[in-house]
């Protein structure tokens, strides 16, 4: 995978994260073997994961997704998205 952080202006905070995926990248998340790091690894303030994962449509992503979130975690989803 391909990780990349495009910065803004001079003295602002980057504006834009690139993830370029490999072919192989797409067959591991077809096969539900999603794709972590750390943010620092690009260059980011350490301490954000990035999880890539992929599924055949949105809904069936958010149910695979349930399993992660627990009492604490904070859930943001687009309305467009649920079902």
């Amino acid at each position: 995978m391909l990780k990349a952080v495009l910065k803004g202006q001079e003295g602002k905070p980057p504006r834009t994260v690139l993830l370029g995926l490999s072919y192989e990248n797409l067959d591991r998340l077809k096969k539900g073997m999603p794709i972590r790091f750390d943010s620092g690894e690009i260059g980011l303030t350490p301490g954000t994961e990035f999880l890539i994962f992929a599924g055949r449509t949105e809904q069936s992503m958010a149910a695979d997704l349930e399993e992660m979130i627990g009492p604490h975690t904070e859930v943001r989803i687009s309305p467009k998205l649920k079902s």
